[in-house]
């Protein structure tokens, strides 16, 4: 990912705000969307804010909260490291099963996905 000018944790950012209603998170949601604490997310969203790739604003409902939103700018840095990150993801992942399995694997996996969707409300 390094070549695409994108760490992994600025692309998921990055993916998860452009998946986003407005295309903008809650520091607070982009941190467990990432899978980041909200210190980490928090400087990551202020170096990418620096870099132009995304907007941070006090969240006007809770004045103590920020919201992050994707930029043009980071909308396209996004769209330039996808191919890097889905060959990526296909060398470490794909590259070490079985043409014939991976079918099986996708519905499993869909399967598995729609289950977490369901339960959601859950956590």
């Amino acid at each position: 990912m390094r070549s695409t000018g994108v760490s992994l944790s600025e692309y998921v950012t990055l993916m998860n705000l452009s998946e986003a209603e407005d295309q903008e998170m809650r520091l607070t949601e982009l941190a467990l969307a990432a899978g980041l604490s909200l210190s980490r997310i928090s400087r990551l969203v202020e170096d990418m804010r620096v870099r132009g790739l995304v907007t941070k604003r006090r969240a006007a409902a809770d004045t103590r909260g920020f919201i992050a939103t994707l930029t043009p700018a980071g909308l396209e840095r996004l769209r330039d490291a996808y191919p890097t990150n889905l060959a990526s993801a296909r060398r470490r992942v794909l590259d070490h099963v079985a043409p014939r399995a991976v079918s099986g694997s996708g519905q499993v996996l869909a399967a598995i996905a729609e289950g977490m969707d369901d339960d959601s409300d859950d956590i």
